[in-house]
């Protein structure tokens, strides 16, 4: 048996022979890396995996997509396919800026996944500001309120201006 191949068939059960959770389209990509970087070629890869050469060579180049775009495909935000486009037809600052404005856009909808429809929608200025997150939302009601902690007692009065407390409410679906 040559050296790494039990490792190498080792990985490939992990994708094939998975019962549990399927592997994300990026952790596949990270499994291909490995096996390239044991000297596998990507037409090997493509053979044992049941998938065509170009199929693993799209899922490839999720790695070398930037960083922001990979954690929204990794936090589930964008789909690897819709991250895939926008890269193939902007440059990669342009890419990053259209997908954060198409997961706005499907915020301000209640939705987790940002979908093609949410690409081509216009992001106003007052949709953006409704889009920010719950956590960025709070931080900045927190900076502009009032707080007390209440003597002789457990509690802590919390006086904030209305506009943030709207946007929190908002958010929280209060």
């Amino acid at each position: 048996e040559a050296r790494g191949n039990g490792e190498a068939d080792r990985l490939f059960s992990q994708i094939i022979r998975n019962s549990g959770k399927p592997f994300s389209q990026m952790e596949q990509a990270k499994v291909y890396k490995r096996l390239l970087d044991m000297g596998w070629q990507q037409t090997d890869i493509a053979s044992k995996a049941g998938l065509s050469a170009s199929r693993v060579s799209q899922v490839l180049d999720l790695l070398t997509m930037p960083e922001p775009i990979k954690q929204m495909v990794t936090c589930g935000q964008v789909s690897a396919s819709m991250a895939q486009k926008a890269v193939a037809q902007h440059n990669p600052a342009k890419a990053v800026e259209i997908l954060k404005d198409a997961v706005a856009v499907a915020e301000i909808e209640g939705k987790q996944r940002a979908l093609p429809r949410h690409v081509e929608a216009p992001v106003t200025p007052q949709k953006r500001q409704r889009a920010v997150s719950v956590e960025q939302a709070l931080k900045a009601a927190f900076e502009a309120s009032e707080i007390e902690w209440v003597e002789a007692s457990d509690n802590v009065l919390v006086q904030m201006p209305e506009q943030h407390w709207l946007i929190v409410r908002e958010l929280l679906k209060l």
